[in-house]
C-alpha cells in the first residue's frame, strides 16, 4: 500500500520529498463533544500539525469501535488536501478507514482536518478511536523521501443512555443533520416547556456553549444567510429551581458554493486503455466535498464515472462536458470543444438520405430517357 501511494505522487510530479529531522508531526483525532448520547451521531476529524515543516503527503489507518459505533459517512471536502489517488477506504470488517492524499507543493499544515467521519451510536459504553502509529505516515516536502517523525493521539468517546427528558429540535430547512443543504438561512424549532426557560447559541465552534442568559422562549429561531460549514445549536433549558442544562444539540451542515473550476485533458493512455482517448478531470469542493462526475457527449450521459474516463466517441465529434457535483448538489461544469471534423462526417445524416434519393431519382430518369430513345429509334425503322 506505502509502494504505491509513493507511486501515485511521483506520477503527479509533486513527489514525496522529506529530510531527516528532529521534530515531530502528530496526526489526531477530534470530535465536538467526549458525550454522546445512544443513537445520536457523532462527528470524529483527522487533523495533522506538521510542527512548523512543509509537508506534501499523509497516509494513515483509523480504527473506530465497531462494537458502539457504525460509520455512516467519510467526507474530504473541509480537507486541506487536494490529491487522493482513490477516496477513503472503510474497511467493516476491522473497522478501519484507509486514507492517502497530498497537496502539490506542500504547505505548513496547523491543526489541519484531513478527513471527517460520521458514525452513530449503537450501544452505550467507553469508546476508543485510534490512529496506530506503525501505519500512518507524514511526508516532508524537502526533497529527500523520507518521513517526518511521527506522533498520533487517540479519541475517547463515552455513549451514554439518553436523558430521562430530552427536547427534540426539529429544523424544516435542514430536516437532516448529515445531510448538506444549498439554504443559507436556517430556520429550528422545539416545543417549549411551560415556565421554563431557555438559552442557546448557534456556531461554526463545536465547543461554544450558550451564555446562560434567557432567550426568546417561543421554541422558533432563525439564521438568516449563513455561511458555508458545519453549525451546531446548543439548547439549555433551566425550570422552577433547577440549574441551567442541555436539553438539545442540532448539527446543520451549509454548502450553496459550487465545487472549484477545473479543466479537462484530452490524453491517449498507451497502457491501460491501449492507446485509445481519455479524459482526465479533477475538481475540489472544500465545504462538502466532490461527490461524482458526470460525463456529456453529445446527447450522451455517464453518470457518476472517474478519472481517467475512455471517451465513447474516439473521434470527439461533439463537444465533451464533465459536471462535477458536491454532496450539497451543486455543480460546476467544465467543457472541451470538439475536434475538427472532415466535411463528411459533419453532415447530417438527412444529407445523404436526400443525396440518395436525388441519385436514384438521376438513375431512374436516365434509365427512363434510354429507354424512350430506343423505342424510338425502333419505330423510325
Amino acid at each position: 500500500m506505502m509502494k504505491r501511494s509513493l507511486l501515485f505522487f511521483s506520477l503527479f510530479g509533486i513527489g514525496i520529498f522529506f529530510a531527516q529531522a528532529v521534530q515531530a508531526a502528530q496526526v489526531s483525532l477530534q470530535a465536538p463533544q467526549e458525550n454522546i448520547s445512544l443513537g445520536d451521531t457523532v462527528l470524529v476529524s483527522v487533523v495533522v500539525d506538521s510542527d512548523h515543516l512543509p509537508m506534501n503527503a499523509i497516509e494513515a489507518d483509523v480504527h473506530y469501535p465497531g462494537d458502539l459505533f457504525v460509520l455512516e459517512d467519510i467526507s474530504i471536502g473541509q480537507s486541506f488536501l487536494q490529491l487522493w489517488p482513490e477516496p477513503p477506504l472503510h474497511q467493516p470488517a476491522t473497522h478501519t478507514v484507509h486514507f492517502v492524499g497530498g497537496i502539490p507543493g506542500g504547505t505548513y499544515a496547523f491543526h489541519a482536518t484531513v478527513l471527517q467521519m460520521t458514525l452513530r451510536a449503537i450501544k452505550v459504553g467507553e469508546a476508543r478511536f485510534t490512529v496506530p502509529k506503525e501505519l500512518a505516515a507524514v511526508y516532508m516536502h524537502n526533497g529527500e523521501g523520507s518521513r517526518l517523525p511521527l506522533t498520533t493521539q487517540a479519541l475517547d468517546i463515552n455513549v451514554i443512555q439518553s436523558p430521562a427528558y430530552q427536547v427534540t429540535v426539529y429544523s424544516p430547512t435542514h430536516p437532516d443533520q448529515d445531510t448538506w443543504y444549498t439554504e443559507r438561512d436556517v430556520v429550528l424549532t422545539w416545543e417549549p416547556r411551560a415556565n421554563a426557560l431557555y438559552s442557546y447559541s448557534f456556531s461554526q465552534n463545536a465547543e461554544k456553549q450558550p451564555d446562560e442568559l434567557p432567550d426568546d422562549a417561543s421554541g422558533f429561531v432563525e439564521y438568516d444567510n449563513q455561511e458555508d460549514g458545519i453549525y451546531y445549536f446548543t439548547l439549555l433549558e433551566r425550570t422552577s429551581g433547577d440549574d441551567w442544562r442541555q436539553v438539545a444539540r442540532y448539527r446543520v451542515q451549509i454548502d450553496a458554493t459550487p465545487p472549484e473550476p477545473f479543466e479537462i485533458i484530452s490524453t491517449k493512455e498507451a497502457d491501460e486503455f491501449s492507446g485509445k482517448a481519455v479524459i482526465s478531470f479533477q475538481s475540489i469542493d472544500r465545504t462538502s466535498g466532490i461527490d461524482r462526475y458526470d460525463v456529456i457527449e453529445g446527447g450522451q450521459r455517464s453518470i457518476n464515472v472517474r478519472s481517467p474516463y475512455l471517451l465513447v466517441d474516439q473521434e470527439r465529434s461533439d463537444v465533451v462536458r464533465v459536471e462535477a457535483y458536491d454532496l450539497a448538489g451543486n455543480i460546476q461544469t467544465a467543457e472541451l470543444a470538439a475536434l475538427p471534423q472532415a466535411w463528411y462526417q459533419v453532415l447530417p445524416w438527412y444529407f445523404w438520405v436526400l443525396l440518395l434519393l436525388v441519385a436514384i431519382l438521376l438513375l431512374w430518369h436516365y434509365r427512363l430517357r434510354r429507354k424512350q430513345k430506343h423505342a424510338k429509334e425502333i419505330s423510325s425503322h
